[in-house]
């Protein structure tokens, strides 16, 4: 019985009040629904003008990354058909999609939990087997992309949920696996802790403030906004769709929006699908976007963004030392 009325209460997704027709903006690349191994491309609120950008004919897409203002797709993807047990590291170049996607990996990690891109071509990914110690973070320099076996730099051992660049591109951050939140500097290895606890934390892209999410005994229990500059909370989210599975949270190329992604699953078979929700941050109600297809859209990423400035190195090492303190 307890079942069955948690199951209902996701089914209430469908009369949650929200908005249908987004007020945000900018173009998105996501994964198809279906077979899972098409990237399309869309404008976030103009869905009648998606179409298929690149395919993938044996793998199957686990996650993806967009290159900001760049042409690369970072792409974690799976051959489901051979039965393989490895994931492995794509380059799709949007000039240059005649090319095929280049595998940056070739069958050395079997379980890799997350992929992003730099706004400066270089890739980040989370391996989390635990397998010869080959888990924690693992960085691909732009400067190896293109060779015949690029090299790959392990950079921490951890045990690691998923990781995000800083718009600087020399920091990164990631939600451990057991739920605290670090930034960590790539070319010294320093870190700190952000939060203890939370998960898929989102970098805003002036590079001043982080999200986190945070799981209660059900359900996502709330998102924070919190400062980099002095760790404080700046706002607190508390207000969600109905779901089984938090999946992603993103900020708007703009600043002004956190979109987060939850599954939902119930009895009906309307209830078995993706949503995307974007929370406006100076109020209002939420917006609901890329509701095009039946079951949802999994997964997406912007495409560009608003051009902010981002602050120098020796600026956000004052602030790291101050926070240290």
């Amino acid at each position: 019985m307890k079942c069955v009325l948690k199951c209902v209460c996701l089914c209430l997704i469908i009369f949650f009040p929200l908005k249908t027709q987004a007020e945000l903006t900018g173009k998105v690349i996501f994964r198809y629904p279906g077979k899972g191994n098409e990237l399309w491309v869309s404008d976030v609120n103009d869905i009648s003008n998606a179409r298929l950008l690149f395919r993938f004919e044996e793998y199957i897409i686990q996650y993806l990354s967009v290159q900001k203002d760049g042409p690369f797709i970072a792409v974690v993807a799976i051959d489901v058909p051979a039965k393989s047990v490895y994931d492995e590291v794509f380059l799709v170049n949007t000039n240059r999609l005649d090319a095929g996607a280049r595998n940056l990996t070739d069958e050395q990690f079997q379980k890799i939990s997350d992929v992003a891109i730099s706004q400066n071509g270089d890739i980040l990914f989370t391996n989390a087997a635990r397998t010869d110690d080959k888990h924690g973070l693992y960085l691909i320099p732009k400067s190896e992309m293109y060779k015949p076996s690029p090299k790959i730099t392990h950079l921490k051992t951890v045990d690691v949920h998923n990781a995000v660049w800083l718009p600087s591109g020399d920091q990164l951050a990631y939600a451990g696996t057991f739920g605290d939140v670090f930034l960590i500097n790539i070319a010294t290895r320093e870190e700190f802790r952000v939060s203890r606890g939370g998960k898929y934390p989102a970098i805003s892209p002036d590079g001043k403030k982080i999200a986190i999410a945070y799981k209660g005994q059900d359900f996502t229990k709330e998102i924070r906004v919190i400062s980099l500059e002095t760790l404080r909370p700046l706002k607190i989210i508390k207000d969600f769709v109905p779901h089984t599975t938090f999946g992603d949270l993103k900020w708007s190329p703009d600043g002004k929006y956190l979109v987060y992604t939850v599954f939902g699953s119930c009895l009906f078979k309307k209830c078995n699908t993706y949503h995307n929700i974007a929370i406006p941050l100076d109020g209002g109600p939420p917006e609901r976007i890329l509701d095009m297809f039946e079951h949802g859209v999994k997964m997406f990423d912007w495409v560009s963004t608003e051009g902010y400035a981002v602050e120098p190195t020796n600026r956000l090492t004052t602030l790291w030392g101050k926070l240290k303190k």
